[in-house]
């Protein structure tokens, strides 16, 4: 397989590499598919949760209101 990507992405796939985080590009590559993978797999376990919680007795407005405070205090 070969995946082709523009010349600055190509440049910070080599700063990686000769920062020893990888072996090589492919390495890397491989690495961002699993935690895509990963990712894909914890927002599906979430979505399944939250269909499994019920319906909320809270209105739209007063989820978002909640959203909206934490993060004013994080």
């Amino acid at each position: 397989m070969t995946v082709t990507v523009p010349p600055a992405l190509e440049d910070y796939l080599r700063e990686r590499v000769a920062a020893g985080d990888f072996v090589d590009p492919g390495e890397y590559v491989r690495d961002l598919i699993r935690a895509d993978q990963r990712s894909l797999a914890d927002l599906r376990a979430q979505i399944d949760e939250g269909l499994a919680s019920g319906d909320s007795d809270r209105t739209v407005d007063e989820i978002f209101d909640e959203v909206i405070a934490r993060r004013r205090n994080a």
